[in-house]
């Protein structure tokens, strides 16, 4: 289980130990103990989701494996290894259905108790910065989570929701329905200049 908030001094004693933390997120958990993680995995069925795509949904085989490793870094700071792996449903942005996204990263981060220690070791990049209260693993796992996600998750290009997304786009096209996303600007424009003329 990953420590809630863990002071100066207790980094040092897990450093100079070698100790490791583990623990492992299941979709229940998610919600829990990142509740800033707008991504959590679903269970059970959802009726618009055909058999096809069921698989993105079982929920008993999605979540996270996190592994946190300390130890004291070559300059003489603590750190700690993190290793997160598994898998979270994530909102396909063409269909809106769940879109499994795997997570498998790897970070190195040394723990420094100001910004002025940054200056004094190799990587500053890949550190961080302790607050008064100490560090929230919890919070630095989800962060390091956030920061691999992609913007715009979807579904493969070979997959039903690209084959729906192109069958809606053709049959506007057969329609004779251009795509005029700028089609109301005009009559607001001359709307604002006749307010700007009175």
């Amino acid at each position: 289980m990953l420590s809630e908030c863990v002071d100066s001094a207790e980094i040092r004693e897990l450093a100079a130990r070698k100790a490791r933390q583990q623990t492992r997120l299941d979709a229940s958990n998610l919600a829990r103990h990142f509740a800033r993680l707008a991504v959590i995995a679903k269970h059970g069925e959802d009726p618009d989701v055909s058999a096809d795509d069921s698989e993105e949904l079982d929920g008993a085989s999605i979540g996270l494996l996190i592994d946190v490793q300390f130890e004291d870094s070559a300059e003489g700071y603590p750190c700690m290894h993190i290793a997160i792996e598994g898998d979270l449903n994530l909102e396909c942005q063409r269909c809106l259905r769940p879109v499994r996204y795997p997570v498998n990263l790897e970070a190195r981060l040394t723990i420094l108790n100001s910004d002025a220690e940054a200056s004094r070791i190799v990587e500053p990049f890949d550190s961080i910065v302790m607050t008064a209260d100490g560090l929230n693993l919890p919070v630095i796992m989800e962060d390091e989570i956030l920061s691999t996600l992609p913007l715009a998750p979807m579904h493969g290009s070979g997959t039903k929701c690209a084959q729906v997304g192109s069958a809606l786009y053709k049959s506007e096209i057969e329609a004779g329905k251009p795509n005029r996303p700028f089609a109301g600007l005009a009559p607001l424009l001359r709307a604002a200049g006749k307010d700007r003329d009175d």
